[in-house]
């Protein structure tokens, strides 16, 4: 059985996905995924109970081994809840509570990675991140995640430099994408794990995608001004967003299309490179981009990706689920039969306008929607395939 949860991350994504896979002996052994990590308060109240549990659950012998950990893109509702974790297990000793992990694979370009050594504005990336002045001179809560995120890919990257020795973490990052130092995790690519194992389609982003960004980074770091009105633009042109990891996994038959913040229309593109064509290709379950951001979905999507299960991560933050996504899910399914999962609970004061909308959908669908929001004080939504 595949089983994907959502945990409880408030306006972020913090995502799991269990399966069984045989060893060289014969023998199923479990496997877990860990992507993305939510904003820094998931990891004490969500994430780091749930790995506990897991741990608890084998018996709590040894030491909880992840067979894939992703960290999509740089935006602080992604990666703070990662970096909290891996931080923990990096200090010397751990503080109490700290999950014990080792993970057998870990993705992530990090910015430097993606965009080099041109990302800079009077100095480093560091020290843009560190620009009380810069800061000061443009504020709004895009350019503060974006910093943040800078500021915390860069941390997470020297914590997972400080894991190698021990084995906790591999010594190469992105390792299915090749053996150079610095490896991107770049469309398009199929990548195996194991013969008879799951198959994950990388759909964006592409060299040539963050090639242009980085070129258009180049040039708005000229000025304070430029850069300012580069980082606070409109969601759909977040360089962060535009670099996100998105990929479809295919684990005993089961299809998963796994989103981050990528863009409809990106992941649309990276779709037809991959199957030639954009027929509909029914899935079980897609992880609803940016947490149901307007700016990130279309009908277009859902009509390309027809699911069994939608997740929709989000707490009513920036208006998420947007009102537009839920609309354009209900024009694009027409008579299809699936389940909207969301990860916030049923009363939740900020999304009452949303809750009202899908179990309005809900109703008038003679049975062929459900509805499943998080139960109240459970750390997570899961979904089983």
């Amino acid at each position: 059985m595949v089983t994907f949860e959502a945990l409880d991350a408030a306006y972020g994504d913090c995502l799991m996905v269990h399966y069984s896979q045989n060893d060289e002996a014969g023998q199923p052994q479990r496997q877990l995924w860990l992507i993305d990590g939510g904003p820094t308060e998931t990891y004490p109240r969500a994430l780091a109970p749930r790995l506990r549990e897991l741990q608890a659950q084998q018996g709590g012998n040894g030491p909880l081994r992840i067979r894939l950990g992703v960290v999509t893109h740089i935006d602080d509702d992604h990666i703070d809840g990662m970096g909290k974790l891996i931080g923990a297990m990096a200090e010397n000793p751990p503080p109490a509570g700290t999950p014990d992990l080792r993970f057998q694979e870990f993705w992530f370009n990090g910015f430097q990675a993606t965009f080099g050594t041109t990302a800079q504005a009077g100095g480093s990336v560091a020290s843009l991140a560190s620009n009380d002045v810069f800061m000061a001179s443009a504020p709004g809560p895009e350019t503060a995640m974006f910093i943040q995120g800078v500021r915390d890919g860069e941390t997470l990257l020297r914590n997972l430099g400080a894991l190698k020795p021990g084995g906790r973490v591999p010594q190469t990052l992105n390792q299915s994408f090749g053996s150079e130092a610095h490896q991107k995790a770049l469309a398009p690519r199929v990548i195996r794990f194991g013969t008879n194992g799951p198959k994950l389609e990388i759909l964006t982003p592409t060299q040539p995608r963050l090639d242009a960004l980085k070129t258009k980074w180049a040039e708005a770091t000229g000025s304070d001004a430029a850069l300012q009105a580069f980082v606070r633009g409109k969601i759909d042109t977040s360089v962060a967003n535009l670099s996100s990891i998105v990929f479809l996994a295919t684990i005993d038959r089961k299809t998963l299309l796994l989103t981050g913040d990528g863009l409809a229309e990106h992941i649309i593109e990276g779709w037809k490179d991959r199957a030639g064509n954009t027929d509909p290709f029914p899935i079980d379950l897609m992880k609803v981009p940016h947490h149901g951001s307007s700016a990130n979905n279309s009908e277009a999507l859902f009509r390309l990706f027809p699911a069994r299960h939608y997740v929709f991560c989000a707490n009513g933050k920036h208006d998420n689920p947007d009102m537009f996504t839920l609309q354009a899910l209900k024009n694009a399914c027409g008579q299809n039969r699936f389940t909207v999962h969301l990860t916030y609970e049923e009363a939740h004061p900020a999304t009452a306008a949303q809750t009202a909308f899908l179990k309005a959908m809900a109703a008038a669908s003679n049975g062929r929607i459900d509805l499943n929001f998080r139960k109240p004080n459970a750390l997570s939504v899961p979904v089983a395939l």
